[in-house]
């Protein structure tokens, strides 16, 4: 009796340990599940400038499952979102679209004996309102072989070109993600190099995001990349902890000279005709660090002219772009030449059979008369037709109108007078 206790004992057990792998399993699966997202991301490399539209998404985005915690802020979870919206900055494959990616692009090409250079920060270091056109201080700290920590601005004033950001795993969980933001910059080629030894000296590098009300330019007068530097070097080896000869008063700074020029607020089709109320109501000015060569900087002496081909918005009118003959419509079949090669002329269209105009008839001749009868006397119309016979009209009323009755048996139509006129009066 106890063994088969025993064995009942055992089975049970067993039964009770396979439900819960089993339950356990059914959870394993369903839990993941409901902690994924659908968002949106770039389908292929794309660059500032490109248009979404309602057909060209299904080829540059798609829809990736990520977990719920790992969902970026302001993510785009509907494609609808960014219909008739324009990129701001470039993506690569599997890269996150936010609402800040898109926006008015404008082309950013770095001043006149400025270059460009890129700076990677690390998600402790990242500025999230830096954006194209926003002016920065370069910070940077390190800490010297004693262990003192030492500051100091690097470079003051400088603007940015081009923000992106980069999305990589993170090597302590596989699931996990991290942001790298990769800031270009417009620098001088002593910048350029103060920046990269200063990466190679192992000096962490900020922003400090300047307001657009700041006033002029922190960056002292006598500021010198070369003293920049070796604050670097005496830093590291403890021999300052700051350099008091960058404290200098601020001085107003060398803006970058610009340039308006005129671009559209909406697309503008081939033939579309440069009038002066489609300058003003179709056109704005837009400033540019630097113009094309064959942008079009003023369009008033176009008025008259034409558009030969398409134009986005805010996007320059090249040259080449206005003529003084309106283009043909590309829809329209062209005439195929003959077997001699010359162009058939168009086909005459049948001119249309005019019809004479008609003749005024001639008035006829008519005549009253009176006749007493048992009524009353009544006046009675006649019309003289063109074989001499005479036709009887209706009866006169008195307010001069004819009303068709007609006149008793007994009156006879009278008789032309020996001149050819009637005996009674003519009207």
């Amino acid at each position: 009796m106890k063994q088969k206790n025993l064995i009942l004992m055992v089975v049970a057990v067993g039964c009770g340990l396979i439900a819960a792998f089993l339950t356990s399993q059914v959870s394993g699966r369903q839990k993941p599940d409901a902690q994924l997202a659908e968002i949106i991301v770039a389908a292929k490399e794309l660059t500032p400038g490109t248009k979404f539209t309602k057909d060209s998404i299904k080829d540059q985005l798609k829809r990736k499952k990520v977990n719920v915690a790992d969902v970026p802020q302001n993510a785009v979870m509907e494609e609808a979102e960014l219909e008739e919206k324009t990129l701001i900055r470039s993506l690569r494959a599997d890269d996150v679209l936010t609402t800040t990616d898109t926006g008015k692009f404008r082309l950013m090409e770095a001043p006149p004996g400025y270059s460009m250079v890129g700076i990677k920060l690390p998600i402790d270091k990242f500025t999230q309102f830096v954006k194209p056109t926003s002016r920065v201080d370069l910070l940077g700290t390190l800490t010297s072989h004693s262990g003192k920590v030492h500051g100091n601005v690097l470079i003051p004033d400088m603007l940015v070109m081009a923000v992106d950001l980069q999305t990589v795993p993170e090597s302590a969980t596989p699931d996990g993600s991290r942001a790298i933001q990769v800031v270009t910059l417009a620098a001088l080629t002593d910048e350029a190099r103060l920046i990269r030894m200063a990466e190679t000296a192992g000096v962490q590098l900020s922003f400090i995001l300047r307001s657009e009300a700041t006033g002029p330019s922190t960056k002292p007068a006598n500021w010198d990349v070369k003293e920049v530097i070796k604050w670097i070097n005496k830093s590291l080896n403890d021999e300052l902890d700051s350099l008091p000869e960058l404290k200098a008063a601020p001085v107003a700074p060398t803006a970058p000279q610009t340039t308006k020029i005129p671009v559209p607020i909406d697309d503008l089709p081939a033939g579309t005709e440069l009038t002066q109320q489609v300058l003003e109501s179709k056109f704005k000015t837009q400033e540019h660090l630097t113009v094309p060569d064959n942008a079009l900087a003023d369009l008033k002496p176009y008025i008259g002219q034409f558009l030969q081909k398409s134009v986005y918005r805010d996007q320059f009118v090249p040259k080449s772009f206005v003529g003084a003959k309106k283009p043909e419509d590309p829809k329209k079949p062209k005439a195929e030449p003959m077997d001699d090669g010359s162009t058939p002329k168009p086909e005459a269209k049948p001119e249309v059979e005019k019809k004479p105009e008609p003749v005024a008839e001639k008035k006829k001749p008519v005549v009253d008369r009176s006749f007493v009868g048992p009524n009353g006397a009544k006046v009675y119309r006649y019309e003289k037709q063109t074989d001499g016979e005479w036709k009887l009209l209706g009866e006169v009323l008195p307010d001069g109108t004819v009303n068709g009755v007609q006149p008793p048996a007994t009156p006879a139509a009278p008789a032309p007078a020996p001149n050819g006129t009637p005996e009674p009066r003519i009207t």
